[in-house]
């Protein structure tokens, strides 16, 4: 749905929070542009979280000096993944992150001040029988929270 809504992407274009690469790669120094955004928009360093996906993050790995690793982020962040630190702030790669040229995206947030709350939690619900099995569907309702939408930073039209 072209109308619907992108989360994080269009909180960042509604505050005017959006920078668009025009086909380039993203550079560290672009990553701490965003950082500095977020901290004069009261952010903490410690809630900030940027996310993006693969080829970006091997782009922002490849840039990296030997004064930042590609180390895990901590004991209260891991899940068993890897993460590159820029500045002390977590970068994060996903599948959910677009992955096409000039669609590839960078976003920073607060993480303190996004969450997703749930409405309704697991539910099962019982299906019409048209076998002897008995068959059912589960669904849940959730939406993205955010207390402080100048608090989320994007970059589009990456390579």
């Amino acid at each position: 749905d072209s109308s619907g809504f992108d989360g994080l992407t269009d909180l960042a274009a509604s505050e005017g929070n959006t920078t668009d690469a025009s086909g380039s790669t993203i550079s560290i120094d672009d990553v701490r542009r965003q950082i500095e955004s977020l901290r004069r928009n009261g952010t903490a360093r410690d809630n900030i979280l940027h996310v993006t996906d693969h080829k970006t993050f091997r782009d922002l790995h490849t840039d990296l000096t030997d004064f930042t690793r590609y180390e895990s982020p901590g004991s209260e962040l891991d899940f068993g993944f890897q993460t590159l630190m820029i500045d002390g702030t977590p970068v994060m790669e996903s599948h959910g992150s677009p992955y096409v040229d000039n669609e590839r995206l960078f976003t920073s947030f607060d993480a303190s001040a996004h969450y997703m709350g749930m409405l309704q939690d697991v539910t099962m619900h019982p299906l019409a029988r048209d076998s002897p099995q008995e068959k059912f569907a589960t669904d849940a309702y959730g939406t993205l929270v955010s207390e402080s939408p100048s608090r989320v930073e994007v970059t589009h039209n990456l390579a």
